[in-house]
């Protein structure tokens, strides 16, 4: 009964673990302190990132003054951008490798998990595969043990495959902090150097774009009664993927009762259902949601929390009911103002007044309205969280 699937989508976005804002200063490359005018012109050019060895990683722009480095035409050929107008792009091969690395807008916390992402595109030179790219996250910007070496440091990620084509690919992680980490850098750390497939000269060329690096908060548990009336079984208990972050690959597994693996779970009967949430190892939530069978001529339903950023999940704040005569809502702010008020039974307050967006905060609700069944007088009152 949909009823039923509202009220547990809601519940779900409500209390799930949620991603927090990217961690990545200037991610597209988009930001620049001035146009690029050749190859191997990095430091100084691009904003934020800056490579921490002599190798001479290349900033491509729309606004290049040089057909060397633009976007999309460039010494490579014709590439657009994964998205805007600009990326970056560094080599390796069996002699030399370049790196390119970015200071976190914060340090990371000991046990934090975190996700990263970003999109590649590989150019082979006379047929040479790289070992793939790594990642290093440090409390200190990596520095050679000499000028003009390579970085022989332990990486903390590795395992970007060789990719079998030059479209833009997309690669995600999951990383929990060491704690202090406060730098990012990309570039391939194998040791010992020779350990490509390739010839002197040959080399791989990764193009990178759109890096983001998030916290995910601990999930939760949590237990839910509904108001099953009398004759609701069975009905429908199904989940809705309720991460925030939309560039996620979609892993995800919802696992009930520990056997049954599925989105949707079949309620015939009252009683304890147990859902184990998990999205690419990174976000895992359980939740304990306690069903009754109750004796009720109506069943009236809003939710605790709604999010009207646009995204399409959860915009709007409304009731679900059933056997009610409705008859009028009115919401408060904290200090007793009217904020919207309403007749129609299918209302949805959008979080404005006077068509401006009210802040984030807890709002005050009064229903009125009638038993269908029985005449009884309902009065119904609550609050509800506003979060943008």
């Amino acid at each position: 009964m949909s009823r039923y699937f509202h009220g547990w989508w809601l519940v779900l976005l409500a209390l799930s673990a949620r991603a927090q804002g990217n961690l990545i200063p200037n991610p597209g490359f988009e930001d620049h302190i001035s146009c690029p005018s050749h190859l191997s012109e990095f430091n100084g050019v691009i904003k934020d990132w800056f490579t921490p060895t002599t190798g001479t990683p290349n900033f491509y722009h729309a606004c290049a003054t040089s057909p060397e480095v633009g976007v999309p035409q460039n010494y490579f050929g014709h590439k657009a951008a994964y998205k805007g107008s600009a990326y970056v792009g560094i080599m390796t091969s069996n002699a030399f490798r370049e790196y390119i690395t970015v200071q976190l807008s914060s340090t990371l916390i000991k046990g934090r998990r975190y996700h990263l992402s970003f999109y590649t595109s590989i150019i082979r030179q006379n047929r040479c595969k790289s070992t793939g790219l790594d990642l290093l996250l440090s409390a200190h910007a990596p520095a050679a043990d000499l000028p003009g070496e390579n970085l022989h440091i332990p990486p903390s990620l590795h395992g970007m495959v060789d990719y079998p084509d030059e479209k833009w690919q997309y690669s995600e992680f999951c990383y929990t902090a060491v704690g202090g980490e406060k730098y990012l850098t990309f570039g391939d750390f194998t040791f010992p150097d020779a350990h490509h497939d390739c010839l002197d000269g040959d080399i791989s060329y990764y193009f990178m774009d759109e890096v983001s690096l998030t916290a995910v908060e601990d999930p939760s548990t949590i237990e839910v009664q509904y108001p099953v009336c009398d004759k609701s079984f069975p009905f429908v208990l199904d989940g809705t993927d309720i991460v925030q972050n939309q560039t996620l690959i979609d892993t995800t597994s919802w696992l009930w009762d520990g056997v049954i693996n599925n989105s949707s779970r079949l309620i015939e009967k009252e009683g304890f259902y147990k859902l184990v949430f998990d999205r690419t190892n990174c976000v895992r939530s359980e939740y304990n949601i306690n069903i009754k069978d109750s004796n009720c001529s109506y069943s009236l339903f809003l939710p605790n929390i709604f999010t009207p950023n646009n995204d399409g999940y959860n915009d709007d704040f409304s009731m679900h009911s059933t056997g009610v005569a409705f008859n009028k809502i009115s919401i408060f702010n904290r200090i007793g103002q009217v904020v919207f008020e309403s007749n129609d039974p299918n209302f949805r307050w959008d979080g404005q007044l006077h068509r401006k967006d009210l802040s984030d905060g807890v709002y005050v609700y009064l229903i009125t309205g009638q038993a269908i069944s029985s005449g009884r007088i309902i009065q119904k009152s609550g609050s509800v969280t506003l979060i943008r």
